[in-house]
């Protein structure tokens, strides 16, 4: 089995992302796209805490925004 280690970033890093985060949310708020729910938010997470890379994260955000805009039949 192969494990990794949850990847621990400086807190003031953490803190940027968070912000940069917080940021988009709100802009997308802004811009009439609600809230993010609760799959967003964990991936927004998993990025802010380093234990995905940016790269990956766009993918699971795209992927997701996919998957939503499939079951609604767009």
């Amino acid at each position: 089995m192969n494990i990794q280690a949850r990847a621990t970033l400086p807190l003031a890093e953490q803190n940027r992302r968070r912000e940069a985060v917080d940021r988009a949310f709100w802009h997308n708020r802004m811009e009439g796209l609600g809230k993010p729910g609760a799959e967003e938010t964990a991936l927004a997470e998993l990025w802010i805490t380093g234990e995905i890379t940016r790269e990956e994260y766009q993918k699971r955000v795209r992927d997701y925004v996919m998957a939503e805009i499939n079951k609604r039949g767009h």
